[in-house]
């Protein structure tokens, strides 16, 4: 269970990349950090987000976080900019902080909740091609390479329910299920957001505005993160037009030959059309 973080828990290593006279927000987000918005006075300054871990593995976590948002800070993703990552001791149980930029926009969960279907198909668009660049993007040597390239669906399933707490809605369209078990091409391995789900992407006047929550960044199977994307059931049911349009997105993004070529034989795409 997360906690609100209290001004006086906050250590001085932390304080000093902080705005003197900041305020504190808690929103209502953060499965396994507890998370806090930061707000100074004045038009200059700005929002920032700090995130704390208290216990392995999501100490680790934060720490991965933060090694990827260092090493994509170049990269033309709509991510945030790490300020800082301090741990309170050497012991591995010590609490980890992470300080880093607010990103505009709301969970894109909320926003496709509320979406007529039109708004909801061109939202899906954009996330698809979003997740494309992400694909398309070199992955960093700072970053952990998932090596196990066997029975990848039911393992990353098994993984998400071992360390997930909260309810995660993990059903796909059964034909794309099926299809996903019963294909076994090798995939290349590419950067990988690693927790792509609806609700760590924002979006903000109809547009996607950023991906947040990056602690699963690795080189790894892409079909993992389309995965997440479209795992909305039971709560949310996609149509088929939304499905196309994420899809269309994504391959409009500029994907290495490799990689389109491979998802486009795990998803039955036709590349000449």
């Amino acid at each position: 269970m997360t906690t609100s973080i209290v001004r006086e828990e906050i250590p001085a290593e932390v304080a000093a990349w902080l705005p003197s006279d900041f305020v504190l927000r808690h929103p209502e987000h953060g499965a396994t950090a507890d998370v806090a918005l930061v707000e100074g006075h004045g038009t200059a300054a700005q929002a920032l987000v700090i995130k704390r871990c208290t216990r392995p593995p999501y100490t680790g976590w934060l720490e991965n976080e933060y090694r990827a948002l260092q090493a994509l800070a170049s990269a033309e993703l709509p991510i945030p900019r790490a300020i800082g990552l301090h741990r309170e001791s050497e012991d591995l149980g010590s609490p980890v902080w992470l300080v880093m930029s607010k990103l505009p926009g709301t969970p894109l969960w909320d926003v496709v909740d509320r979406a007529s279907e039109e708004e909801r198909v061109a939202l899906f668009e954009q996330l698809g091609e979003l997740l494309g660049r992400v694909h398309a993007t070199p992955v960093p040597p700072e970053l952990p390479v998932e090596e196990d390239h066997s029975n990848w669906l039911d393992r990353a399933f098994r993984r998400a329910a071992s360390y997930v707490r909260r309810h995660v809605a993990m059903a796909l369209p059964e034909r794309l299920a099926r299809r996903l078990r019963e294909r076994g091409e090798a995939m290349p391995r590419v950067l990988v957001h690693g927790d792509f789900t609806l609700d760590n992407v924002l979006a903000e006047d109809g547009r996607v505005t950023g991906i947040i929550d990056w602690g699963g960044a690795s080189a790894a199977d892409p079909r993992w993160d389309v995965t997440l994307a479209l795992a909305t059931e039971p709560e949310l049911h996609l149509s088929a037009r939304a499905v196309s349009a994420f899809f269309a997105g994504y391959r409009a993004a500029p994907l290495p030959e490799a990689l389109e070529a491979a998802m486009a034989a795990a998803y039955g795409w036709d590349r000449s059309a």
